[in-house]
């Protein structure tokens, strides 16, 4: 166990049961993990999930866009799949492995949309049947840049994340932390903490902290939000390592704690 983020107050926006590995990474790093999940995630009743299951095989590559997805729809996935496994990132691909599905489809650098449909995969997918299982709402660019290469695409969404109640008190808490520090791993996310910190009038106190980000889209509505340029730290990606890592850099060069 390392010192290295003594002293400050790190609040995790995950969902709660997603929040575990990253808290006891800040805690080996002596920091004080403090748990304020933006997301809370519902399971979704969906009848062509159901009948999609039973051509799955049929298919030529199932896409999941997040754990939360891959938690839903491989417990429920035959023994025999026979399509090509995509992951949108690191800790869809962990998922996917736990449930003992390989993985053949995953970005190596950047973890969003973009980079995996620059894979080698993806160069020539005309009439490919491809389904994509993921959220309700959310980006559309995936969905739409596989059909206008020429793919059959189907997207099924299977869960739904809304946002949380907080009462004043846990407001109250945040407010009086003495160092914090947010941490906010997607752009949904990030507008849920801003309604939250808002219903209780407490913007300035959030364009007042430092706020982890994980992309340029991040950025971008942090900023279109009113948060502060100097305030946001840009992470490589959403892992553990990589947000331990950037905050850890970024701590060093803060003033003597």
């Amino acid at each position: 166990m390392s010192a290295l983020l003594s002293g400050l107050d790190i609040i995790i926006t995950r969902a709660v049961h997603q929040s575990e590995n990253l808290r006891k990474a800040v805690l080996q790093h002596a920091g004080h993990p403090v748990l304020f999940p933006s997301l809370e995630i519902s399971v979704l009743n969906n009848s062509e999930l159901q009948m999609m299951l039973g051509n799955i095989n049929d298919k030529h590559l199932l896409i999941f866009t997040s754990q939360n997805a891959v938690d839903v729809v491989a417990p429920r996935l035959p023994l025999n799949l026979k399509p090509a496994i995509g992951a949108i990132g690191p800790r869809t691909a962990d998922a996917l492995v736990n449930h003992k599905i390989p993985v053949d489809i995953l970005p190596t650098e950047k973890f969003d949309s973009e980079h995996l449909l620059a894979l080698p995969f993806f160069e020539d997918i005309r009439d490919k049947k491809i389904v994509i299982f993921g959220g309700k709402g959310g980006r559309l660019f995936l969905e739409d840049e596989l059909k206008r290469k020429g793919a059959s695409v189907s997207k099924i969404a299977v869960y739904q994340r809304e946002c949380p109640s907080v009462n004043r008190e846990t407001m109250e808490h945040l407010v009086s932390l003495p160092r914090p520090l947010l941490i906010s791993t997607s752009c949904e996310s990030l507008q849920n903490v801003f309604k939250i910190v808002s219903s209780f009038q407490q913007q300035q106190w959030l364009f007042s902290i430092p706020v982890l980000i994980i992309s340029q889209r991040m950025r971008e509505e942090a900023l279109h939000k009113g948060f502060r340029e100097e305030m946001l730290i840009l992470s490589a990606d959403p892992t553990e390592p990589a947000i331990l890592e950037r905050i850890i850099k970024w701590y060093a060069n803060q003033s003597p704690k």
